[in-house]
């Protein structure tokens, strides 16, 4: 099994009062790369975020971790007033009143000059609270996430086999033409040889060394036979699955040094036209390669 590093996940929790959404978007990168974006008054979360997301399995790729907390306007206000509080204080005065002789009522600028109407909230222990929630929500994030770089993991795959079967299909195809690009050679050579020089001073010993010595600086066997060595290399990487895409973007520039080679080294039209479609498949391969783990 493979991932693709390009995935999104989403994950929603409610409590008693609060909302919280926690969003994962995925891209591509050369190393494990975990930005979090969080409330500012949470910020400490974010090393225990980037555990949580460390232990999930994932090696590679940049994630950006979107924290949203909705609170109702209820529960706020409830936290911050002491309504009972004040409602006791407003009795207390006004009966303190009548027991003077004050015609006076208690205002509201009153009940607010006293420190402890309005609750502080333990934020310590409000904070955990929360982030039990905010926890859950980004564990959901992280399944649903995880599970898409599965799944476009597997597309990438099975795009890539089939551009590897294209390349094993085009490599049996140049050996099927390398015989004849000697042949070839000899035969305009010598086509060329007839033409300048009269035909008692032609030399067939001399034609079969210069046709030894093209033959020679034209083979492509070895380059062929690693070519084959990399494409199948890169399909049992593939199938065995892992953390594999550093692996293949090594293949596949070893893979092109080769195809280069046989383009540099061989003058075939057919040759030619087939090595620019197997660069045109290796290039497809590796923008694909580029979002694999």
């Amino acid at each position: 099994m493979i991932s693709s590093m390009t995935a999104y996940g989403r994950g929603e929790v409610s409590g008693e009062g609060e909302r919280v959404l926690v969003e994962i978007r995925g891209v591509n990168h050369r190393f494990m790369d975990i930005q979090c974006r969080l409330p500012r008054q949470y910020t400490s979360w974010n090393e225990r975020i980037r555990k949580i997301v460390q232990g999930s399995g994932i090696k590679r790729g940049r994630m950006e971790i979107i924290v949203q907390i909705e609170e109702s306007p209820e529960k706020v206000d409830r936290h911050l007033l002491n309504v009972e509080l004040a409602k006791a204080y407003f009795s207390q005065f006004k009966k303190l009143c009548m027991d003077l002789g004050l015609d006076d009522t208690p205002r509201l600028s009153d009940l607010l000059s006293i420190k402890n109407i309005f609750e502080v909230p333990d934020e310590e222990d409000r904070t955990e609270k929360l982030w039990a929630i905010v926890e859950s929500a980004l564990n959901d994030a992280l399944h649903s996430f995880v599970e898409m770089r599965k799944v476009e993991g597997e597309n990438l795959a099975r795009d890539i086999r089939e551009r590897l079967s294209r390349l094993a299909g085009f490599i049996s195809e140049i050996k099927k033409y390398a015989p004849e690009v000697v042949e070839h050679y000899r035969e305009r050579l010598k086509k060329r040889i007839e033409e300048l020089v009269p035909k008692n001073e032609f030399d067939e010993t001399r034609l079969l060394q210069e046709v030894a010595i093209f033959a020679d600086r034209s083979d492509i066997t070895e380059e062929l036979v690693r070519a084959e060595s990399h494409v199948g290399q890169f399909m049992e990487i593939l199938e065995k699955g892992g953390t594999i895409g550093k692996k293949m973007e090594f293949l596949l520039q070893e893979l092109f040094r080769e195809i280069n080679t046989v383009g540099s080294k061989v003058s075939s039209v057919n040759i030619a036209g087939l090595v620019v479609e197997m660069k045109n498949e290796i290039e497809k391969i590796r923008e694909q390669v580029q979002n694999i783990e």
